[in-house]
C-alpha cells in the first residue's frame, strides 16, 4: 500500500508540473483484449480459473498529463471443473446454501469511470489508473444444477481499481497501451488481476 502511496504521490506532482502543457490530442479510444486473473476465492465464485477479457476505453486529456477515462469491458472466466460445488448467495436463496452445479461458466460485464495519470515527456509513457465502477455478473443456469432446479443469477457489484502500464506512441494518431491491474469489489467479495494489450488510436 506504501508503494502504491507513493506511485500516486509521484505521478501527481508530475502532473502539476506539466499542467501548462496542453494536448494535442483531446480525444482517445482504444480496444483492449488480454488474460483476467482470479484472485483468491470469493463470495460469489471460489472456483475460477484465468479467462479472456476484451475492453472499449475512451479518454479525455484536460492537459498532457491528466486524462479522465470511461470504459466497457466483458470477460469470461470458466471454472476450473465441470462439476462444482458452489456456495450461492442469500441474494439468490434465502440463505447461503451448498448446491453441486455442472458446467457454470460465469459472464462479467464491467462499466467504470477514472482517472490516468501520464508521464508526457517519455518516449513510452508510463502511467497510473485508478477506476470505480459496477460489475454485472451473470448466468442463466438453468437446468444445470445436479438435482434438476433451475435458476438465473444476476450479481451487480461496485469496484474500485488500479491499474499501471505504458501507452506507446507509433505515430501522431496510432500507439499500443499495456496495462496490468488489481481490481476488487468494494466488499472484498471478489478480486481479478486483468493484463491487456491495446491498439490506441488519437483524434
Amino acid at each position: 500500500m506504501k508503494k502504491i502511496f507513493f506511485l500516486i504521490v509521484v505521478f501527481t506532482t508530475l502532473a502539476i508540473f506539466t499542467n501548462e502543457i496542453p494536448a494535442q490530442e483531446k480525444f482517445h479510444i482504444s480496444v483492449n483484449a488480454g488474460y483476467t486473473f482470479p484472485i483468491g476465492g470469493g463470495e460469489y465464485y471460489s472456483n475460477l480459473k484465468g479467462g479472456n477479457n476484451l475492453n472499449l476505453k475512451f479518454s479525455y486529456s484536460f492537459v498532457s498529463a491528466i486524462e479522465i477515462t470511461g470504459s466497457f469491458g466483458y470477460t469470461y472466466i470458466p471454472l476450473r471443473n465441470y462439476s462444482y460445488v458452489g456456495v450461492m448467495p442469500a441474494a439468490l436463496f434465502k440463505s447461503s446454501t451448498v448446491y453441486p452445479m455442472n458446467n457454470i461458466n460465469p459472464d462479467f460485464y464491467q462499466t467504470s469511470l477514472g482517472i490516468r495519470i501520464i508521464n508526457p515527456i517519455a518516449k513510452i509513457k508510463p502511467f497510473l489508473a485508478v477506476e470505480t465502477g459496477l460489475y454485472f455478473m451473470y448466468k442463466n443456469m438453468n437446468g444445470y444444477f445436479s438435482s434438476g432446479g433451475a435458476a438465473t443469477q444476476s450479481i451487480y457489484e461496485k469496484f474500485f481499481g488500479i491499474g499501471f502500464g505504458f501507452i506507446v506512441p507509433l505515430n501522431a494518431q496510432l500507439g499500443l497501451t499495456v496495462e496490468g491491474r488489481y481490481e476488487s469489489t468494494f466488499t472484498g467479495s471478489q478480486s481479478f488481476f486483468p493484463a491487456m494489450f491495446g491498439v490506441r488510436y488519437n483524434f
